[in-house]
């Protein structure tokens, strides 16, 4: 009897055990234990000397964000009303402290060159609880004095974020990593004029990235990272990086135009990390680089694509700064340098310095209100008649576009006070420029050549209020969802470029950008940091993206 009642408590301890291991595996994303796997002391080094290509890090856009994010908001659409009784406790809580699995216990962190490395973030409560639900934004920050890039995230909804790090094998040494909650619980989409934005430093840990000698890549083997070609325009959502190979640590700004010639302009760049001369992005030496790398084009070259072709412009006010800046430092109006130039830019002939046989013509229509000295209204712009109207005539008749560029703009994050506000801007402005791309085939016109531009990643003080970043990317993957939807870059052949990717690693600071620009005319005066003069390179480096896809049917090599 007593054997049989031994049996029994064991078998009902046995059956708990199991029912707990059961829930683990339920509750745990699958992907965790990718970080077992690939932590320095169980990844298998030998292996790396068989992989002849490094394949970066690539993201893809969920295919039902604007569904999956109204489901998971924990408030009302309408008014963003707390909805506290229908939630837990954990539900309730907000997010005061993390606990990264493998990673907390290391310092400094050691990790492989080249190998993506998976880790865990367990959200907790000011009571040191776990977390269950998420729409917290992590900004991650990967840094060495040749590298900058913004390491991929991604939120499980149950109070778990995967995050991923990966360094190619040339850049490897020091690093710093830093985390930053700067919104909690979906607070970033509240409308909002700050107050509700966290900003606390969760992390600043330092990683050595190494490269195994008995793993060692033969020099011969390049990354890959191949030249953009006009496919390369079709990936909806970019995990790129800055690097360099050559820098001055002592260059300042020029006394004389505030500009940053910190290098050599015939400073050629590192194969295969860009093409052309890097110097020419007065940026010290930095360039950006993605799932492909970008030419950088002298003034003949970019000449050479854009004689008499027509490019309008549909956004807001950055823009007008890589107009401006297009004009100045790739075609060669210096002119330009220091002016800031109109919000309207209406057929705007712009002619070769050295050929004034050779012209483009540019028009910019701001969408951030239909009143172009007014603010805040963004694509609701377009339910005025006589704005509305105003656009179409551009795409009406013999002297239609040959290039357009459109952005969301940031003037829809001051204006829409919820999600779904602007998603049903969003849907109006997709089902206007459709039926405006429909209209001239219909006529048997020929289709410009399009992109769609996501809008910057808003820096300093700006981050926190109604244009902040995490709304900024919410919103910035609602349009180019609804684009995909509406078949505009199957049926109509859009590109997209990430300016939000490209922009996210300078914002955390006035370095760069105001808070809202990244091109503004350089100067010698004080900046809105207190230092004398601003770097404007991130505007520079996205104009010759845009060329990259303008100019694809020119040579590759150069």
């Amino acid at each position: 009897m007593e054997d049989r009642r031994s049996n029994h408590i064991m078998w009902i301890y046995w059956s708990m055990g199991m029912l707990g291991v059961l829930m683990f595996l339920l509750i745990m994303p699958w992907n965790i234990f990718e970080t077992f796997r690939q932590t320095p002391e169980s990844s298998d080094e030998s292996s790396l000397s068989h992989r002849k290509r490094w394949i970066p890090i690539s993201i893809e856009l969920d295919p039902n964000y604007t569904s999956t994010l109204l489901s998971q908001l924990p408030m009302k659409v309408g008014d963003y009303e707390p909805t506290a009784a229908y939630q837990s406790y954990c539900e309730r809580t907000l997010t005061t402290n993390i606990s990264i699995l493998r990673f907390d216990d290391k310092n400094p962190v050691k990790l492989v060159a080249g190998e993506v490395h998976e880790f865990v973030i367990f959200t907790l409560d000011e009571n040191g609880r776990r977390r269950c639900s998420g729409g917290d934004y992590f900004e991650l920050d990967l840094s060495s004095k040749n590298w900058k890039s913004r390491p991929p995230i991604k939120d499980h909804g149950n109070g778990l974020y995967s995050f991923y790090l990966q360094i190619h094998e040339d850049f490897a040494g020091p690093f710093v990593f830093t985390i930053q909650l700067l919104f909690r619980s979906f607070q970033g989409f509240r409308f909002q004029f700050g107050g509700l934005a966290y900003k606390e430093r969760l992390r600043r840990v330092p990683i050595i990235f190494y490269r195994p000698v008995s793993s060692s890549i033969p020099s011969s083997s390049l990354p890959n990272v191949p030249l953009c070609r006009s496919n390369d325009f079709r990936r909806y959502a970019w995990t790129g990086r800055w690097t360099r190979h050559v820098w001055d640590s002592k260059c300042d700004v020029s006394v004389i135009d505030g500009r940053y010639r910190c290098i050599d302009s015939n400073a050629s760049c590192e194969n295969p990390w860009c093409q052309g001369q890097v110097g020419l992005l007065e940026s010290n030496g930095w360039v950006y680089s993605a799932h492909c790398s970008f030419h950088i084009y002298t003034q003949d070259q970019a000449w050479k694509c854009l004689h008499r072709k027509m490019l309008f412009f549909w956004g807001d006010s950055n823009h007008v700064d890589t107009i401006r800046n297009l004009m100045s430092f790739i075609l060669g109006h210096s002119e330009w340098n220091h002016q800031y130039l109109d919000r309207k830019v209406h057929k705007k002939k712009v002619y070769n310095p050295k050929n004034s046989s050779e012209f483009v013509t540019i028009t910019n229509v701001f969408n951030g209100h239909w009143n172009i000295s007014d603010n805040f209204l963004g694509q609701r712009s377009l339910l005025d008649d006589k704005y509305r109207n105003h656009v179409r005539s551009y795409f009406i008749g013999n002297d239609t576009p040959d290039v357009f560029i459109m952005n969301s703009g940031l003037h829809d994050g001051g204006f829409h006070r919820n999600v779904s506000s602007f998603v049903g801007a969003v849907e109006y402005t997709v089902g206007f420029w459709k039926s405006v791309f429909r209209g001239l085939r219909e006529e048997g016109r020929e289709l410009p050549m399009s992109l769609y531009r996501t809008t910057v990643a808003t820096a300093g003080n700006t981050s926190m209020g109604s244009m902040n970043p995490q709304k900024m990317e919410g919103f910035n993957s609602i349009t180019v969802e609804k684009m995909i939807g509406e078949g505009f870059f199957d049926e109509f052949g859009f590109g997209l470029v990430d300016d939000f990717d490209m922009t996210f690693p300078w914002h955390y600071d006035y370095r760069l950008t105001d808070g809202l620009h990244y091109g503004r005319p350089p100067r010698n005066e004080t900046w809105f940091d207190g230092k004398i003069g601003h770097k404007y390179f991130a505007d520079l480096m996205l104009i010759h993206v845009l060329l990259n896809s303008i100019c694809h049917d020119q040579p590759q090599q150069w």
